[in-house]
């Protein structure tokens, strides 16, 4: 795939109002799939341009869309209550072309707004590139902000704000750590509309068509112990959802993590006849070793769907780093193949790349 996002700009430039420019954006002037950077792309520079597409939702009558205006580029995206009414008919009428299939409806979860660093919005940028979702949806009592939130939504027309509080408790029982909160605003997302749920660190490889025949697809962590839920999808109103929902009946914001990923295992095996799939392409490496198989050498992550950064164990390969996809390791090789459409693209030259290619022949 060659890189056309040189052609779009001039494109999208061209569609001025004066001399205000029009930003090029995913998913309304080209194709997600085949649209990269050129690799003279900084991320520190966002699209110069004064106007940008935002989606907004539209129910009339028996009429359902989605609809895109031109606002000015610092306009903050459309935002609906989370139980909005045509939010619910447009992702459930507009956002799947079967009923029987996981909408492809991509949710992000955050709380306390604060800014995005670059690792958020290659997972933003990787899930529209891969998924191709007809909406992204943020639900957040307030939305990021920084150089690459306003880059993102400088290029990215179809992000909606879900406005919604942190859930602080759950059937009577208080919920105030704010990891359990999203823990549970995630699930309460993928319950009620369908799609995919993908943390903010998260970075989608691969499409996942292949997988939205299922009712609920989950990835192992530990075998035979947990799910993650760093990553999961499903249709609205699946049981299993249901299930570990009300597995929350018994929680406590002192236990770190048993609602989250080993209940849904538990509720797995306890229940085999309901819906669910399991899959090993979501999570691999497994956090205990993706430091050193990731971050410290090159990792085969042919065939996979998606890899979790785990940032939060990891902090010291990210802290002050910005471009990592000018890297030679793992990290530069996925940020390569999001950004321009190959993991060995704009490296450096012939030398880098082929010391690259024997490095991962080993």
């Amino acid at each position: 795939m060659k890189p056309v996002w040189n052609t779009a700009i001039k494109l999208a430039h061209n569609l001025s109002r004066g001399s205000a420019h029009q930003c090029p954006q995913f998913p309304r002037n080209f194709p997600v799939h085949d649209s990269f950077f050129p690799c003279d792309w900084r991320s520190t520079v966002p699209p110069s341009c004064n106007h940008r597409l935002r989606a907004q939702l539209s129910c009339s009558g028996s009429s359902v869309d989605i609809l895109y205006e031109w606002v000015s580029a610092d306009t903050p995206p459309a935002a609906y209550s989370f139980s909005d009414e045509c939010l619910r008919r447009v992702t459930k009428e507009r956002c799947s072309e079967d009923k029987d299939l996981i909408p492809k409806l991509v949710h992000f979860v955050t709380f306390r707004g604060r800014e995005m660093p670059f690792y958020s919005f290659l997972a933003v940028l990787s899930t529209v590139r891969f998924v191709q979702p007809c909406l992204v949806l943020f639900h957040a009592d307030s939305l990021p902000s920084g150089l690459y939130w306003d880059t993102l939504l400088r290029m990215v027309s179809n992000i909606v704000h879900v406005n919604r509080t942190a859930p602080t408790v759950i059937f009577g029982h208080k919920v105030e750590v704010v990891e359990h909160q999203a823990d549970i605003a995630r699930l309460e997302a993928v319950k009620t509309f369908g799609g995919l749920y993908i943390d903010t660190d998260y970075l989608v490889l691969n499409p996942i068509d292949n997988l939205r025949n299922y009712t609920v697809v989950m990835g192992n962590t530990i075998p035979n112990y947990n799910y993650a839920n760093g990553v999961f999808m499903g249709r609205a109103g699946a049981e299993f959802f249901d299930l570990w929902y009300h597995g929350y009946r018994t929680f406590s914001d002192s236990v770190w993590g048993y609602h989250s990923t080993i209940l849904p295992y538990e509720l797995h095996k306890q229940f085999p006849n309901v819906p669910f799939h399991a899959v090993d392409t979501f999570m691999r490496p497994y956090f205990k070793d993706i430091g050193e198989k990731f971050f410290k050498k090159l990792f085969d992550w042919e065939g996979k769907h998606g890899i979790h950064l785990y940032v939060r164990l990891f902090k010291k390969y990210f802290s002050g780093l910005m471009d990592f996809e000018r890297q030679n390791s793992s990290l530069g090789l996925v940020s390569r193949h999001i950004l321009f459409g190959d993991r060995q693209a704009c490296f450096g030259g012939l030398d880098a790349t082929n010391k690259l290619a024997r490095m991962e022949t080993k």
